[in-house]
């Protein structure tokens, strides 16, 4: 909320759904409504998993990080305010380290239906499914409260041979 109250950033990318060792290019957009002093602007490519773990009588999910691939886009000075300033990114997702998968196998047939059903499933709670979850996480560093913005992607095995 506060880091709104400084300007705005977007994540532009022509799609959200991916599949490993696909490149990814977009760009960050920042518009600050008034010049602000930063240590700079950078996006961050970021896997993360969440498992649950039992503690007591409950089970509380715990994230930790996979895989994190970070760009630095601008350096350390006083951004100014007014107008969009543009950083164009491109990142290429890791390569897929299983088996292909043909989309036409009883197999790839069961991937399309656990890719359909998984987001039910995350639905129905803790205990039910681990996740890993991919995002784009674009900041500007400020002192306070940053400016950021982040956006989820489908990251998909890669289907075909």
């Amino acid at each position: 909320m506060f880091g709104f109250m400084k300007g705005k950033m977007e994540i532009l990318i022509p799609r959200t759904g991916y599949a490993f060792g696909e490149i990814i290019e977009g760009t960050v957009t920042l518009e600050l409504k008034k010049p602000q002093q930063a240590k700079g602007v950078s996006i961050t490519l970021l896997e993360q998993e969440t498992t649950h773990e039992r503690r007591g009588n409950q089970t509380v999910p715990v994230t930790r990080t996979i895989n994190s691939q970070t760009i630095i886009l601008d350096s350390e000075k006083e951004y100014p305010s007014g107008k969009a300033l543009d950083y164009p990114f491109k990142f290429t997702l890791p390569a897929y380290q299983g088996p292909q998968i043909d989309a036409n196998s009883t197999l790839g047939k069961a991937v399309n239906v656990i890719e359909t059903v998984g987001p039910i499933i995350n639905a129905l709670g803790p205990g039910y499914n681990n996740r890993t979850e991919w995002f784009l996480k674009a900041k500007l560093d400020v002192s306070g409260f940053d400016v950021n913005k982040d956006v989820k992607l489908q990251i998909r095995l890669p289907l075909g041979t």
